[in-house]
Protein backbone atom coordinates (compact mmCIF):
# COMPACT_ATOMS: atom_id res chain seq x y z
CA UNK A 1 0.00 0.00 0.00
CA UNK A 2 1.41 3.68 -0.96
CA UNK A 3 0.55 6.59 1.60
CA UNK A 4 1.45 9.88 0.04
CA UNK A 5 3.81 12.39 1.62
CA UNK A 6 4.05 15.48 -0.48
CA UNK A 7 5.56 14.09 -3.55
CA UNK A 8 6.82 11.04 -2.25
CA UNK A 9 5.66 7.87 -2.19
CA UNK A 10 6.21 5.60 1.40
CA UNK A 11 5.64 2.07 1.22
CA UNK A 12 4.65 0.84 4.72
CA UNK A 13 2.97 -2.18 6.12
CA UNK A 14 -0.01 -1.70 8.31
CA UNK A 15 0.24 -4.18 11.08
CA UNK A 16 -3.43 -4.32 11.88
CA UNK A 17 -3.77 -5.81 8.41
CA UNK A 18 -1.03 -8.87 9.21
CA UNK A 19 -2.19 -12.49 10.24
CA UNK A 20 -0.68 -14.25 12.39
CA UNK A 21 -1.40 -18.31 12.74
CA UNK A 22 -0.68 -20.26 15.37
CA UNK A 23 -1.40 -24.47 16.64
CA UNK A 24 -2.03 -25.52 19.63
CA UNK A 25 0.11 -28.79 19.73
CA UNK A 26 -1.11 -30.44 22.64
CA UNK A 27 -4.66 -30.30 20.89
CA UNK A 28 -3.45 -31.13 17.47
CA UNK A 29 -4.45 -34.68 16.84
CA UNK A 30 -2.25 -34.71 13.54
CA UNK A 31 -4.88 -35.06 10.82
CA UNK A 32 -3.29 -32.60 8.06
CA UNK A 33 -6.12 -31.13 6.80
CA UNK A 34 -5.02 -27.64 7.54
CA UNK A 35 -2.25 -28.52 5.52
CA UNK A 36 -4.20 -29.41 2.61
CA UNK A 37 -6.24 -26.53 2.32
CA UNK A 38 -3.46 -24.32 2.86
CA UNK A 39 -0.16 -25.63 2.54
CA UNK A 40 2.10 -22.18 2.02
CA UNK A 41 0.97 -22.05 5.43
CA UNK A 42 0.67 -24.70 7.52
CA UNK A 43 3.26 -28.10 7.67
CA UNK A 44 3.06 -31.18 9.61
CA UNK A 45 6.75 -31.36 11.65
CA UNK A 46 8.60 -34.51 12.94
CA UNK A 47 6.39 -35.27 15.82
CA UNK A 48 3.34 -35.38 13.03
CA UNK A 49 1.86 -32.49 14.07
CA UNK A 50 0.58 -29.51 12.50
CA UNK A 51 3.21 -26.39 12.29
CA UNK A 52 3.05 -22.74 10.74
CA UNK A 53 5.48 -22.13 8.30
CA UNK A 54 4.93 -19.16 7.19
CA UNK A 55 3.91 -15.70 9.75
CA UNK A 56 3.40 -13.29 8.95
CA UNK A 57 0.11 -14.96 6.97
CA UNK A 58 0.45 -13.47 3.29
CA UNK A 59 -2.92 -11.47 2.53
CA UNK A 60 -3.26 -14.21 -0.91
CA UNK A 61 -3.67 -16.80 1.60
CA UNK A 62 -5.97 -15.17 4.63
CA UNK A 63 -8.49 -17.16 3.05
CA UNK A 64 -7.33 -20.74 2.63
CA UNK A 65 -6.32 -19.83 6.63
CA UNK A 66 -9.62 -19.20 7.73
CA UNK A 67 -10.84 -22.29 6.73
CA UNK A 68 -8.41 -24.32 7.91
CA UNK A 69 -9.16 -22.69 11.23
CA UNK A 70 -12.73 -23.74 10.63
CA UNK A 71 -12.09 -26.82 9.40
CA UNK A 72 -9.30 -28.18 12.26
CA UNK A 73 -11.66 -30.99 13.63
CA UNK A 74 -10.14 -29.90 16.82
CA UNK A 75 -10.11 -26.20 17.10
CA UNK A 76 -6.02 -26.63 17.16
CA UNK A 77 -5.68 -23.35 14.93
CA UNK A 78 -5.97 -19.56 16.12
CA UNK A 79 -5.61 -16.68 13.38
CA UNK A 80 -5.36 -13.58 15.01
CA UNK A 81 -4.25 -9.84 14.10
CA UNK A 82 -1.41 -8.72 14.32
Amino acid sequence: MRKTIGKRFRWYTDERSRMKATVDKETCIGGGLCRDICPAVFITNDDAKAGVALTPVPPDTTAACREAVASCPVGAITLTAG
